[in-house]
């Protein structure tokens, strides 16, 4: 009885080192949106300023803010004819940036771990501004894996064993990170396998 409950034990084998020593293949990402886009509009009476927060993971990257006049549809109809956009505190797109004949204006910024976002859209009422921020991020995220119960000395187990991953990214966050894996089959140098995705494609 000894005897078999022994073999038994040695019945299931994972090749732990394998799936814990995750390896890395590399997937050309590029850019992820951490604000916006977010429409603006020019009501009636006196200017509003409108302002919103947001925060960044990696403020170390390289962030370029968008303003599209007329919005993202370009509506001719809406569009303003001058703007104050600041960014924490700091005015980065003023009135002599928009006009009629103005579509688009990009300029690169620079952010903080939370950011502070004003704008005030002036000219004739029912003017529309939208503003987005966009990043970059070339950089992979990580995923790492454990797998429970924790196998004996040996590296064995005699149950089946549950795979689960670990996925961080520095600068865009991560989108998708794959669930658990159950691993029933008997053997020795299974190995489970996992992708993580970051907001920039990486």
């Amino acid at each position: 009885m000894l005897r078999n409950n022994a073999l038994q034990f040695c019945r299931v084998v994972l090749a732990i080192g394998a799936f814990l020593a995750a390896g890395t293949t590399l997937a050309q990402g590029g850019s992820f949106t951490p604000f916006g886009p977010q429409d603006y509009t020019r009501g009636t009476g006196a200017p509003v300023t409108v302002t919103n927060s947001f925060s960044v993971l990696n403020p170390n990257t390289q962030y370029t803010l968008k303003a599209f006049n007329g919005g993202l549809h370009d509506d001719q109809t809406e569009l303003v004819s001058s703007t104050v956009v600041t960014l924490n505190g700091v005015q980065v797109l003023g009135p002599s940036n928009f006009n009629q004949e103005v579509n688009e204006v990009d300029v690169p910024v620079t952010l903080q771990s939370s950011n502070t976002l004003s704008v005030q859209v002036r000219g004739q009422p029912g003017g529309v501004l939208t503003i987005e921020i966009v990043g970059i991020d070339n950089d992979p995220p990580t995923i790492t894996a454990a797998v429970t119960p924790a196998p004996n000395a040996a590296g064995w187990n005699n149950s089946d064993a549950t795979v689960t991953f670990t996925c961080n990214d520095a600068t865009a966050g991560i989108a998708i990170c794959p669930p658990p894996q159950i691993v029933i089959a008997e053997g020795a140098n299974q190995i489970i396998t996992g992708t993580a995705k970051d907001l920039a494609g990486n």
